[in-house]
């Protein structure tokens, strides 16, 4: 066998025994634990490929083509008072599909990031796109107690308000690239949010800077320019002509009409699947004037995510990678902004 056959192999075989060591050491924290405690499914994924993780009560961890830098273990664990903990056991990259099992009270899919709960995903929904793994629970598992404590908004501005509120002065650094992170969020803003150390003095005085400003927790009007009002580029009301003495004598002439103003174009948008990365879509926007917009990719499955693309011409498409994905096999994704919607399409 040549170095390449051994090398293969001897990956495989890490692999594998990687996963039956921590699958032991999990079943064997289980086996002492009550019944509805314990590891729900495992499986090693393999780079760059990913995959999904399901579990029989419906949760799953859907990790994107590309996201692991090597093979890698994946778990769900269920742990005590209707939480989950989702792991992979390795370096990865972006973001990751993490699904809860249904639940009759559905509000809000929680996450714990290092000891706060901040809320994922939309209301109802019980998926959610994340950039960070650890323990996940229904807002309605939490107890009183933890519930007086959250700050329930993803609105990055009114979260780190509502942390001044309470009377915190510092967060943890994996909470502040949780705020970073949110949708709407400018990249140098985010910079600097990462640069304050976690004082939330200093992130609320960021947040509030003109490298924030129209972007953490704004959505912008469809159909406006940055900027400007949805009545004109200034806001302002026409001015009526003069009346009075003070007004030209009539000449008995009638004034010239103005030609009414085309109608503005139909907007429209189309998507594909992309074939430069697979697994993601391509966009084109037709109609949409020049500016920045608020879309969203829906799921028939749920986890739908809402991001800003900034426009410069029409029409304009987009394919880079960084727009939806989605690697459920049978699931269907279109997007949307504002109310105009695009095609429906189907994972093959």
């Amino acid at each position: 066998m040549n170095r390449i056959g051994v090398a293969v192999v001897t990956r495989i075989l890490s692999a594998a025994a990687l996963g039956a060591i921590a699958i032991g050491m999990l079943a064997s924290q289980a086996g002492a634990a009550p019944a509805r405690e314990g590891v729900l499914a495992y499986r090693i994924l393999h780079a760059p490929a990913g995959g999904v993780l399901r579990a029989r009560d419906g949760a799953q961890l859907l990790v994107p083509r590309g996201a692991l830098r090597h093979d890698a273990l994946v778990t769900i664990t269920e742990l005590r008072g209707g939480r989950f903990d989702f792991n992979i056991a390795g370096e990865w990259t972006g973001q990751v599909r993490v699904t809860l099992p249904r639940h009759r009270r559905a509000s809000f899919v929680m996450h714990d990031i290092a000891g706060s709960w901040v809320p994922e995903g939309q209301r109802g929904a019980r998926t959610a796109w994340v950039s960070q793994l650890s323990v996940f629970s229904w807002l309605g598992d939490l107890g009183d107690k933890v519930k007086s404590t959250l700050c329930l908004t993803r609105d990055p501005l009114k979260f780190v308000r509502c942390l001044v509120g309470k009377g915190l002065s510092k967060i943890d650094s994996t909470l502040v690239k949780w705020v970073a992170g949110l949708a709407g969020v400018s990249n140098q803003c985010a910079q600097d949010l990462i640069a304050s150390k976690g004082f939330v003095g200093s992130m609320l005085t960021i947040l509030l800077s003109s490298d924030c400003r129209g972007h953490a927790g704004e959505t912008p009007v469809p159909g406006t320019v940055p900027g400007t009002s949805p009545g004109g580029p200034t806001g302002t009301q026409p001015v009526s002509p003069p009346t009075g003495s003070g007004a030209p004598p009539s000449t008995g002439t009638p004034p010239v009409e103005s030609p009414a103003p085309p109608p503005p174009p139909s907007q429209s948008i189309e998507i594909g699947w992309s074939a430069s990365h697979s697994g993601w879509i391509w966009m084109s926007l037709t109609g949409f004037p020049p500016g920045s917009y608020a879309y969203s990719c829906d799921f028939a499955s749920g986890g739908d995510a809402t991001f800003v693309l900034t426009e410069t011409a029409s029409p304009e498409t987009w394919d880079n990678g960084h727009t939806c994905f989605d690697f459920e096999a049978g699931d269907r994704v279109w997007v949307t902004i504002g109310g105009v919607s695009s095609n429906t399409i189907g994972v093959p």
